[in-house]
């Protein structure tokens, strides 16, 4: 959906990413990685012998592939013939092409992850429309959905594909981008449905995919599977019951408890009501427990306060939680500053931390405790953290040297392991593995280039050259002294909890305050 030209798609092939795989396997090595994540699809399953190659066998310095099979890129074929996931029939494509995958690649894969963020997929795809395939009702009815959703963000303008410079814009700017040419009001989609259906097929896709791998394949391949879900830690803005009950909300949709118990949640079923799908009793058997390991993605954390839905009328997924999200309280930027200390590098200076993207702001202590509550709540399943990064701007007038100098990503990586070992050595948390977004700078999303993720810088005007930043030498040396506890004592962090609870035990009890989604 990046790159709209009058209402159209331009060029949807991005050239300059056909270079990613380049010397993959070398850059993992040369940054001392023993893991990759890569990411199958539909249209490329047919050509598995360049896929073959790009998925490695042991190559003796331990590169070991976990692979999604399903990143948000539907074959057009499929949504042209029956609208993709909003019908049951991609369920039996997807298994198929699930079947497809454990075949020819299941000898060297044995980390499989079926859909990465399926709730980002249906929110944004079916309900406000900025990804693909960009349903989600008329201009008007998104933009209302907009301004109840983040009212005061900011959102990277589609027009930044392959420029230079960012272009950001505000939500009230985009409702006249909306209402003109590059995005036309052809009512397309009902947002208070569609995401609920998508999210349905969603589900028993994943599920027939496990229960596949496991009757015909897991025994045999010595694998697991499992499934990638986006998180986030939310904090009640007061000390009120409503913004607690609102904390409680924007946990309670969507994804955890089909896995884990066969059915969604009441207070989403409460809700959504008639608009929500239901499971057989033979789906609900087969979800629940429809996981070897959960994938978790965790960037950031925001306040939670109650938005009461004032137009029961017109039901949409944004508003059905009723809950209204916020990156400052009386006027303080969440995780706003904080003093950068590197052991290693013998550099101190306060800065404020947020990535390029302006809904990032870096709360590394909310990574711990979304940890904890997933423990307590779901009896701490085994998880690996398949994201975790930060991004900066791409801005063109830097020398070289400078946008290597990523000080700021270092800080990220450095406050969110610390707290992820505190959680795994204190607290006893399942967790068995850490991916960093990402290995290299890449394509992201809406936001094309003009935001870099990446621990290597790739010069995407000279022939996708590949520069390590000091991420990338900081991240080597972490890996090679994971075992050392010179970076055990985590940042402090006032605590921005609105709770009067004085341990983290009584916290987890007093109430939700996070989503996983």
């Amino acid at each position: 959906m990046a790159g709209l030209q009058e209402g159209r798609k331009r060029d949807g092939v991005n050239n300059k990413g056909i270079a990613f795989y380049n010397n993959l396997i070398n850059e993992l090595i040369a940054n001392g990685a023993q893991t990759s994540a890569l990411t199958l699809n539909y249209e490329n399953a047919k050509y598995i012998f360049l896929i073959s190659i790009c998925v490695p066998y042991d190559t003796g310095a331990g590169i070991k592939p976990y692979v999604t099979l399903f990143h948000w890129d539907l074959p057009q074929s499929l949504e042209d013939e029956y609208n993709g996931f909003l019908s049951p029939n991609v369920v039996e494509d997807f298994r198929d092409y699930a079947d497809l995958c454990f075949e020819k690649f299941g000898d060297r894969v044995k980390h499989w992850i079926t859909l990465n963020e399926p709730w980002t997929f249906s929110f944004y795809g079916y309900g406000l429309g900025t990804l693909a395939p960009g349903r989600g009702g008329s201009s008007n009815y998104k933009l209302s959905a907009l301004k109840e959703f983040m009212p005061s963000s900011r959102y990277i303008d589609p027009q930044a594909f392959m420029q230079k410079r960012t272009v950001t814009t505000t939500f009230g700017d985009l409702g006249k981008k909306l209402s003109g040419k590059e995005c036309k009001d052809d009512n397309s989609g009902n947002p208070g449905t569609e995401p609920y259906t998508v999210t349905h097929n969603q589900l028993l896709a994943h599920a027939e995919a496990v229960k596949l791998y496991r009757d015909k394949y897991q025994i045999k391949q010595n694998g697991k599977i499992g499934i990638t879900l986006v998180s986030r830690w939310f904090i009640p803005r007061t000390h009120s019951t409503s913004d607690r009950n609102a904390a409680e909300r924007a946990i309670d949709f969507t994804y955890m408890d089909p896995l884990t118990v066969g059915r969604y949640p009441h207070i989403m079923r409460s809700i959504v009501k008639e608009r929500l799908p239901k499971f057989t009793e033979e789906q609900a058997h087969m979800l629940k427990g429809s996981f070897d390991f959960i994938g978790l993605n965790y960037y950031t954390t925001n306040y939670a306060a109650h938005a009461p839905n004032a137009d029961n009328r017109n039901p949409h997924i944004v508003t059905d939680r009723m809950v209204k999200y916020s990156t400052e309280l009386n006027g303080v930027p969440i995780g706003d500053e904080a003093t950068i200390i590197y052991p290693f590098y013998m550099l101190i200076f306060s800065t404020m931390l947020q990535g390029g993207s302006s809904w990032l702001y870096v709360y590394p202590k909310g990574f711990m405790d979304l940890l904890l509550y997933i423990k307590t709540k779901y009896k701490n399943p085994c998880i690996y953290v398949t994201e975790n990064g930060l991004d900066e701007k791409t801005d063109a007038t830097l020398p070289l040297w400078e946008s290597l100098s990523d000080h700021k990503r270092v800080c990220y990586h450095h406050h969110h392991l610390c707290f992820l070992k505190k959680a795994t050595r204190e607290y006893d948390i399942n967790v068995k593995g850490y991916f960093t977004w990402s290995l290299l700078d890449n394509f992201e999303w809406a936001s094309g280039v003009s935001v870099r993720f990446g621990n290597i810088y790739v010069d995407y005007d000279d022939k996708c050259k590949r520069y390590r930043k000091l991420s990338a030498e900081w991240f080597k040396l972490h890996l090679l002294n994971e075992d050392s506890d010179s970076e055990s004592s985590c940042p402090e962090e006032p605590d921005s909890d609105s709770s009067d609870s004085d341990s983290q035990e009584a916290k987890l009890e007093s109430g939700p305050k996070m989503t996983i989604t």
